[in-house]
């Protein structure tokens, strides 16, 4: 799967690609970027609630601080 032609990395940009094709304004999509990054980056707490072992919630936040990188650089 690609987003916008990106299938490795996909950045903040290509995501912000997508926004008009769907009828998203520009500033909407940095909006729900901004706020879909703020609730990723709570990760811990919601793996901790949701009872997810210490070894895998460490894992997949590593995963999602990559990913948070790339979203969160303004184009």
């Amino acid at each position: 799967m690609t987003i916008a032609g990106e299938g490795r990395a996909p950045a903040r940009r290509h995501l912000l690609d997508l926004a008009s094709p769907a009828g998203i304004s520009a500033a909407e999509a940095e909006s729900i970027l901004d706020q879909v990054a703020a609730a990723a980056g709570h990760w811990r707490t919601h793996a901790s609630r949701a009872g997810v072992g210490t070894k895998g919630a460490q894992e997949i936040e590593g995963a999602i601080a990559k990913c948070l990188a790339r979203v969160r650089e303004k184009p």
